[in-house]
């Protein structure tokens, strides 16, 4: 889905909207298209698991 959230490379210097760490260009980032968040990748891989449980939830109901 175009609206899913996804790990990309940063393009531009951001920060963590969780832990507020700068995230670098080129740091590997999990990216909310929809509200357009930027996690680190210590954060984003509890956001990516959130994520995965309820895609698994949805396909079982």
């Amino acid at each position: 889905m175009t609206h899913d959230p996804r790990w990309l490379n940063a393009r531009f210097k951001s920060c963590c909207k969780d832990c507020n760490s700068i995230i670098n260009k080129g740091d590997r980032i999990f990216y909310y298209p929809k509200g357009k968040h930027v996690y680190c990748e210590f954060c984003g891989k509890i956001h990516f698991n959130d994520f995965q449980n309820c895609v698994e939830m949805e396909a079982f109901c």
